[in-house]
């Protein structure tokens, strides 16, 4: 689609902010050959945009201009990522507007430089010619390309986009306009992360809304379950495994998880179903035997969250819905599992008012409906699509947030420390106004900045006419600033992209900030990594990822699947599950896996605080969180240049603090609640 001429090298810039060597000069032309190219008059079209696809992140230098026409001038606006969106709606100027005066008559030439060298970060960028006077226009390659990208809820993503004076209609055009534009490459080194799943032995057709990870037969190695998909793991390769699956078809199971049912320390295995649910028991070998459970029929299942909310050991569950006939909501549940290997539904803990399908009566005003104080009083459905358990207050008990869609508030319970929730009243611990309008569609709760307390990332929605008509907002973080929530999304660098899906925080380069993976929904859109920076801000770093124009859905999670301590990648390429491995990270590190016996075996709920000499890095120990997505209860710590821990503090409930000192760095340690021992590697120290 487009010709690249190799100039030469120059500049240095940063991979993952660490060094390089050179960057590459090059001019990316939009056309075949000037020979080909035709005058756009801009009496026929007033307003000529060109949409533009760097190879990958680099600095504008420069851009030459190919006009034909009379003599006459016009502004030219430099416009970014836009959200990702086929058209620049926002048409926010990156730079002032520049006047490109055209003095002669005739096909000519005109070159531009870009002053301050503007940083071009994202997948796309947009120049539009606007307030023509006289009769002139960018001249237009006569040859026909294929669109950039097409997708059915994406749209389709033009090369031009032309104004119809006539009809004042946008015209999506397939010829390119003609420009060379100069730009600085980053250069590219291996990428980061390298899509293994064929080479593990995992198949490429299985869908990714749904990936939970799991020691299931104690071996030390991590399986991994893709709906009634069970692969285990064989020393960083995977091997399937049939399930004892009653005779239901397969696609009756839409979601599925790992749990300890039991807490005998064996992880078994529930399937979710439309109509019926099974749990499948594991007998501490990877074994199974099938077991029905009393769970409600699940219409439309989103998000699944695993916490022992009232301490009695036993995991408890919340599952989120969205919709089933579109777009009537579903009821979201909260089951309280009862030790004798089956449920108690106890959704009055959430919804005191909770009748199963439950919705506004008629009647009730659009006003009400999206009144925040008014919402929880009335305990009706809403459309959901995120979940995570979290004792945001750090008092020992696990509390909840629901991410919800479809312009309603999330939900935010404090637990009271016996399983009853109490909603969470603004402005604390952030203003729910500040979520209310948009489309939730995720969760992601860590102490990102290294101070101790969980702050909270909600991707989101948002189209861009309505974040401009109506206030709706993109993904926001919130920092907590000791039990305050400040959103400080603007100044995070995290981008706004109109379809974010999900997010997951995670440490992929080991130097002790963590670092963000974002996902979409839509198709021509791209998967995001955002390396952390000092200052606690994200850096888009896509580009030596190796995501680079990777189409996802849904959510992300992370594992290090073949123990070498970096943190590999779990997501989608168009809906289908991929893994990714991390072999790049190249820093200090240390894994902790927790046994408990005063909560649930494997400690989902506990605080952990490592100690450096630097710094202390503040997780808990969670289990499904965002949209279906179990992380392994494993807790990973990049340490950068440390070599050595001060110390381990655990708090396995509000009323026992634990300390351990491991020492050594890049080890696997499991922590045993009791006497402070601990073994590495499965032998005891």
């Amino acid at each position: 689609m487009k010709s690249y001429h190799f100039i030469g090298f120059f500049l240095l810039l940063a991979f993952l902010r660490g060094p390089s060597i050179f960057a590459q000069i090059e001019t990316l032309s939009t056309y075949q050959s000037l020979n080909s190219c035709q005058y756009l008059s801009s009496k026929d079209h007033p307003v000529q945009i060109a949409r533009i696809l760097p190879k990958r992140a680099g600095l504008l230098k420069n851009i030459q201009f190919h006009l034909g026409g009379s003599q006459g001038r016009c502004k030219v606006h430099l416009f970014g990522q836009e959200g990702g969106t086929n058209f620049p709606f926002f048409g926010k100027d990156l730079i002032p507007p520049i006047v490109l005066s055209k003095t002669q008559i005739g096909d000519t030439s005109i070159t531009i430089s870009v002053s301050d060298s503007i940083l071009i970060e994202n997948d796309q960028f947009y120049l539009a010619f606007t307030d023509f006077e006289g009769d002139f226009g960018v001249l237009q390659d006569s040859a026909y390309y294929d669109t950039f990208c097409t997708s059915k809820d994406g749209g389709n993503f033009y090369p031009t986009l032309l104004l119809n004076r006539d009809s004042s209609k946008w015209l999506g055009d397939n010829c390119h306009l003609a420009m060379d534009i100069t730009m600085v490459y980053q250069p590219l080194h291996d990428p980061l992360f390298e899509d293994i799943t064929t080479a593990v032995g995992l198949p490429l057709n299985l869908s990714n809304r749904s990936i939970a990870w799991a020691d299931v037969n104690k071996d030390y190695w991590i399986d991994l379950l893709l709906g009634t998909h069970l692969f285990l793991n064989k020393a960083g390769t995977f091997e399937k495994t049939k399930l004892p699956i009653p005779s239901i078809p397969n696609n009756h199971f839409k979601k599925s998880i790992f749990l300890d049912m039991n807490n005998d320390g064996a992880w078994d295995i529930i399937l979710f179903g439309t109509q019926k649910s099974i749990l499948l028991l594991n007998d501490g070998t990877g074994k199974f035997v099938s077991r029905d459970l009393s769970i409600p029929s699940l219409a439309s299942l989103q998000a699944v969250s695993i916490a022992d909310i009232n301490q009695d050991t036993y995991p408890d569950l919340v599952l989120a819905q969205l919709w089933g006939k579109y777009p009537e909501p579903q009821p979201n549940f909260l089951l309280l599992n009862n030790g004798q290997l089956n449920f108690i539904n106890s959704t009055k803990r959430l919804y005191p008012n909770h009748q199963g399908n439950f919705n506004f009566p008629d009647g009730i005003p659009c006003e009400a409906q999206m009144d925040s104080t008014y919402l929880p009083n009335l305990n009706r459905n809403r459309r959901s699509r995120g979940t995570q358990f979290i004792d945001y207050d750090q008092d020992g008990d696990s509390d909840l947030y629901i991410t919800n869609y479809f312009l309603e508030t999330d939900e935010f319970y404090e637990n009271n420390g016996r399983g009853k929730f109490t909603p969470i009243a603004a402005p604390k611990p952030f203003n729910q106004n500040d979520t209310m309008s948009n489309h939730g569609t995720g969760v992601a709760w860590y102490d990102f900045d290294n101070d101790g307390d969980f702050d909270v990332l909600i991707p989101q929605l948002a189209h861009p006419n309505f974040v401009s008509e109506f206030d709706h907002r993109g993904t926001t973080l919130y920092q907590n600033e000791d039990g305050h929530f400040k959103d400080v999304s603007s100044s995070s660098g995290i981008q706004y992209e109109e379809t974010h899906a999900g997010a997951a925080f995670g440490d992929v380069n080991n130097d002790g900030l963590v670092d963000l993976i974002t996902t979409v929904y839509y198709g021509c859109r791209y998967v995001d990594l955002y390396v952390q920076g000092p200052n606690h801000t994200f850096q888009l770093s896509t580009d030596q990822s190796g995501f680079s124009k990777l189409t996802t859905g849904n959510d992300v999670c992370y594992i290090d699947f073949n123990k070498d301590g970096n943190l590999d990648v779990a997501l989608a390429q168009e809906g289908k599950f991929r893994l990714f491995k991390n072999s790049k990270a190249n820093k200090n590190w240390i894994q902790l896996n927790l046994i408990s016996t005063s909560k649930n075996h494997f400690g989902i709920g506990t605080l952990v605080k490592v100690y450096t000499q630097d710094q202390v890095y503040t997780q808990e120990v969670n289990s499904g969180k965002g949209q279906a997505m179990q992380a392994p209860t494993t807790l990973h710590f990049g340490l950068g240049d440390t070599t050595t821990i001060q110390k381990v503090e655990v708090y396995w409930d509000s009323n026992l603090m634990e300390t351990f000192f491991i020492g050594a760095v890049n080890q696997f340690y499991t922590l045993l609640e009791g006497q402070g021992t601990y073994t590495v590697n499965g032998i005891k120290k």
